[in-house]
Formats: C-alpha cells, structure tokens, sequence
C-alpha cells in the first residue's frame, strides 16, 4: 500500500524512502540544535569576539582528533582565555554529560572561575581546584589514579622546573586525554624555561620541534591587534604611564635619612658575617617604610619587641628567601606582613653592644615617625590624594595597589567611601567589596591578591603606592584593568621610592619598562622582568648600599639593555604562534537558539513526514500548513509544539 495524502498517492518505495529520511533529517536536526559547535555560543550568556569563535573553533578540531587536544592558550591579558575555556568546557558537556574535568586555577582564581562558568555558560559541578592546594594532595591523587577528559590549568606560568606546581602539572597531563594551559606570559626570558613550560603542555616537545609545536598548538593574540566583528580595534586607547616622585617635607626627609642609614648598616652587617638574614632584615625594613611611614614605624615596633625578648624565633633562611620571593613575584598564597613578621622575629643580634646600639637606632626612628604622624603630615598621601580627585572628578575609577597590608588598610582610613581587599579578609568579604567597588564605589584599595585572576576593567586608573621591583607584578596590576572591553584611555601611576639608593635603582629599571608600557606589549616587559628578576633588584640594591651607587646602576643599566635586546628575539619566537586576522560575523548566531536550524531544514523534513503520511500539508506553501497527531504548526521553529512532535515522531 502507498501513502494517500488528499487524492494523490504516492508510491511504496518513495513512502518508504521519505520515512527513512525524515528519520535522519530528525536525527540532524535535534543534533545540530544539541551539539552544534556553535550551539554552545547560543546557549552561552556571552559575547564571543571573532579570534576567540576563531581559535574555539581550531580546539574543537584539535580536541576531536584522535590524539586529542594538548595547547597552550597564550593571550595577553584581558583578552579572554576563560571564555574560550569556558567554551570547550561547555562543548565536552553537551557531547558528554559525565565528563570528568577538572580547573586548576591560583588561589583567588578558584572562586571566580566558579562564579564565570556558572554565570556565562550555566556549568556547575565541575571540579575546579586551588594549584596550591592541589599540590599538597599530590601523594593522595597518585594513588587515587584519577582520568579527567579535560584538564584546564589557568596561569601555566607559575609552574617552574623544580618545584612542587610543575610536578603536580605534570602529572595531570599524564591524566587527561585533552589539556588547555593558559598563561598571559608563556616566555619568562629563560629558553630552558620556556621548552620545559611547553613539556607541560605535551611531554614530546623539545628543542628540535618546539617550533612545529607552537604553530599548531599556542594559540597566541596580542591587545594592539585584535579587532571586532566590523574590523575596529578593540583597544583603540593609550596607555599613559607616569612616576610620581614627592616633595617631603623637612622632618620626613629625616625620617627617610634615618631609615636608610639603618638599612644600609643592616646590609653592612650580611656582608661582613656573610649572614644573609641581615639583609632580609634590611630589605624587608626598607621596603615597609618606604611604602608608608605608619607601615615602617609599625615594623620597627615589632623589631624593638623581639630585640628585648629573650630568643629569637627559628625560622629556615632558605625558606624564608623563598616566602619573599614567592610574594614580590605575585605567585604567593601569604600576605606579606606574616612573611616579614618571621624574619623580623628570626635575626638576632651577635652581641649585647650590637643589640643596644640596633636599639638606640630604631628607638630615634619611631620618635621621629610618630612626630610625623602626630602632626598629620603626609606628603606621599597628600600627592596621592590629588591624582584620585584628578580622576574621579571624571567619573573614573580607580585602583591603588600596595603591597603591605598596613599600608592598604592606612589608605582605606584616609581616603573616604573606598573600598579595600586584602589577604587578611574572608574570601567573601573580598568579593563584597570588590562588587562594590565595581557597581558604585570609585576607589579600590589593595594588596597583591587583587594583581592576578581578576576582571577591573570597569576601571581605567592604576596607582602603585609603591613600585613593584618586579616587572612582572607590575603587568598583572595593569592586567586587571587593561581588559577588553575597553571605554577609557588607560592612566598607570607610580610612586618612587623615598629612600635614594632605592628609588635610584627602580627608576633606571622603570626608564626601560615604560618605554614598552606605551605600547604596552606585555611580553617583552614580562621578559625583562624574568631576566631583571626580584632577586637581581634585591642584590642590586644591597650591593649598591655596600659598595657604591654608580657600579650597581651601571650594570642594571647594561643588564636591562641586553633584556630588551632578547625580548625583541624572543618576540620573534612568540610571533610563530601568533594567528592571523579573522572576520567571523558571530552576531546573528547570538540572537536565538533557533536560528542554529533554517527554516528550509524544517521545511524539508516536514514534507518528507507528509509523504511518509506521518502528518499532512504543505509547509512549502504560503503560509506554511502542517498538522500532526491533532497538533497544527503554528511557526516554522524548532521550539513550534508541532516541529517538536514531528521530531519526536
């Protein structure tokens, strides 16, 4: 028998033929509405900008091979390596409900990446972890033998050759059958560093393919070259960046004097004993009061203390370096106070004239910094306080970073209705005040766990209360408001130091690091900083202290000409991987889930369930007609009550 639909019939074979192929026509259907790559996008409450739809795109094809996906995810910062993340989380869930994934994201990461994947692409569920957590547990998760499908690892670049990150990464490579690092800084300056952070990536990289491997696999985009859909830049404003010397008065001049004096003996001391723990009393003494005067007199408060206690604390040197070194470098879980505590309780003097003569100094120090404060005299703060009123009589916000967090919390008294965030708070008090800062608030004032994994870009002013002698930590401050999308011009501050030995090294190390801040191109002051690291600022500073200023700033200044040197080769390497424009018009994918099925391919597979005789009409016909089990198409859609029955059908 054939199928007879009004006075026509139609003949078996083509019957047959019609109910075949509306069954897969339905099959395509509700797989492209379901698992179409660009379903997710739809289904996602994002924006996607073209090089993002372009390298999501590439992963998926990468991801679907059959050794699976294994790349790095090196944009600059701002830039959006969560959405496109986010975006390969979200297409493995749809193909596959019960995937194992895993995030391992910094400390202050953890909870925003929950917070992007719930709000952007409705994930919930997935295990997302702390990298220094994790590490901890890394004995447990051997003998756990987990296998994740993907293993996502946010700020790749904390993971180092030799320490406990970059085995921990290690391992959950060899766990995972699909891995995506993201760093904003894939090349600190050291190749060997470099090759093996791409060893993390794919074990089989090495020195003779590492090339191959970052043209296929490092999907790398720079903030002066991305554009939107319409071909317009996306951060078509400058960056302006100033440093900030201040004119202080008399007494505070005598107070800087005096500190520096006692700094200088400090290193004096390490130099003559061959006791490194004097000059980390030194450095970290310095760089308390040379943040603020209430930071440094608080310290020497401590110091005094522990001076007329009876034992010191023990503490390991080699720990302890490595505490500070951690902290000035940004990849630190501690605030600095606790860190600076312990070496002021650990160094202890070698002799009873030695302590009354430490003591007789800083006793003279705090007198002459609580007349200061007594006073209400502030220079540092009095500048300060005029650039924030600059700005926010624009209706600019503005972000002030210190490091310490007595400073941080000083600043947060004197400057009224800012908010602040530092790592002495509960994790939602942090993110309370940052909302508010973000949603009402013009001044945020805090520490370095608002430097890394975290979005300000309603922000366009950045203020470092005190400079960073670290590059590095000055490109995650800017970061954090140097982010698409981007509607003001960007204004970056920085307050020199007020000891002169400092502020004489930090400036020739700034000359040569604003030169690329007005471009700012972030590899190459990412470069600089890795070869000019924290430690070589340090040895600088105390060397320049002990034997002289002008031999010391000589050979920063060759040191940091020869880093920008390797920074333009090293950008030559990065450049492989760096992908070509492309215009996706992304926009009418956005509107609606059902623009992602035509209307034609609703038409076509109506018609062939008419000549199956599974329905009746014409869906060709103006307007459409079809009806199915008593249920009439209202609207050639796929959500139609009557498409969906014919599908189910």
């Amino acid at each position: 028998m054939g199928s007879l639909i009004g006075s026509f019939k139609y003949p078996d074979y083509l019957v047959n033929y019609a109910k075949f192929s509306s069954k897969c026509d339905a099959h395509y259907i509700v797989s492209k509405y379901k698992y179409e790559p660009v379903t997710v996008l739809a289904m996602s409450k994002i924006d996607p900008l073209p090089y993002q739809l372009e390298d999501f795109l590439d992963l998926l094809i990468e991801m679907n091979s059959e050794e699976g996906m294994h790349a790095l995810l090196s944009y600059e910062t701002g830039l959006g390596k969560t959405i496109v993340a986010g975006l390969i989380i979200k297409e493995l869930l749809l193909n596959k409900p019960d995937s194992n994934i895993i995030v391992i994201a910094t400390p202050m990461g953890v909870q925003q990446w929950k917070e992007e994947l719930e709000q952007k692409f409705g994930i919930t569920g997935i295990k997302i972890e702390s990298m220094d957590t994790l590490k901890m547990r890394l004995d447990q998760l051997k003998k756990e033998e987990p296998k994740w499908d993907l293993a996502v690892v946010d700020e790749l670049h904390r993971a180092t050759p030799g320490n406990k990150r970059y085995e921990l990464i290690s391992w959950v490579r060899d766990h995972s059958k699909n891995f995506l690092g993201l760093t904003a800084t894939p090349h600190d300056g050291k190749h060997e560093h470099f090759i093996a952070r791409l060893q993390l990536i794919n074990k089989a990289v090495d020195e003779s393919n590492y090339k191959s491997f970052l043209e296929r696999h490092n999907y790398r985009r720079l903030k002066r070259e991305v554009e939107g859909l319409n071909g317009e830049k996306l951060f078509p404003f400058d960056v302006f960046s100033e440093l900030i010397h201040t004119n202080v008065t008399r007494e505070e001049r005598m107070f800087y004097n005096a500190v520096e004096d006692y700094v200088r003996e400090q290193y004096n001391k390490a130099f003559r004993t061959k006791n490194s723990r004097y000059g980390l009393l030194a450095t970290v003494m310095g760089r308390l009061a040379s943040s603020s005067i209430k930071a440094g007199v608080a310290a020497l408060k401590r110091r005094k203390e522990r001076l007329i206690s009876t034992t010191a604390m023990v503490v390991n040197q080699q720990e302890l370096l490595e505490r500070l070194r951690d902290y000035f470098n940004g990849t630190s879980d501690e605030e600095f106070d606790q860190i600076a505590n312990d070496v002021i309780q650990s160094v202890e003097p070698e002799s009873r004239e030695e302590l009354k003569e430490e003591l007789e100094v800083i006793d003279n120090i705090i007198q002459l910094g609580e007349s200061i404060e007594t006073k209400g005299i502030d220079s540092k703060f009095d500048k300060l306080k005029e650039v924030i009123l600059k700005h926010t009589a624009k209706g600019d916000k503005v972000v002030i970073f210190t490091s310490f967090v007595e400073t941080a919390e000083y600043l947060h008294e004197k400057i009224p209705n800012s908010q602040i965030v530092t790592g002495k708070m509960m994790p939602d008090e942090r993110r309370e005040n940052i909302k508010e800062f973000l949603e009402s608030g013009n001044v945020l004032v805090g520490t370095e766990v608002i430097g890394e994994s975290l979005n300000l870009q309603k922000a366009n002013v950045v203020i470092n209360y005190e400079l960073p002698w670290s590059p590095i930590v000055f490109i995650q401050r800017v970061g954090r408001v140097y982010r698409y999308p981007m509607t003001k011009p960007i204004f970056v501050y920085s307050f020199n130091s007020e000891l002169r030995v400092e502020r004489r090294v930090l400036q020739v190390l700034y000359e040569k690091v604003n030169r690329l801040v007005s471009e700012f191109d972030e590899g190459s002051v990412a470069i600089i900083g890795n070869e000019i690291s924290e430690d070589d600022i340090e040895k600088i500073i105390q060397e320049a202290y002990v034997k002289g200023e002008e031999i010391s700033i000589e050979l920063l200044k060759k040191k940091a000409q020869e880093s920008l040197k390797h920074a333009e080769e090293l950008k030559k390497v990065l450049e492989i991987s760096e992908a070509g424009k492309m215009h996706v018009d992304a926009s009418k994918i956005l509107e609606n889930v059902s623009q992602l099925v035509t209307v034609e391919d609703l038409k076509s597979f109506l018609n062939k369930m008419r000549i199956a005789g599974l329905g009746e009409g014409d869906p060709y016909k103006g307007p459409p007609f079809f009806r199915i089990n008593n249920i009439t198409l209202r609207k050639l859609d796929i959500n139609d009550p009557c498409v969906k029955e014919a599908l189910n059908e």
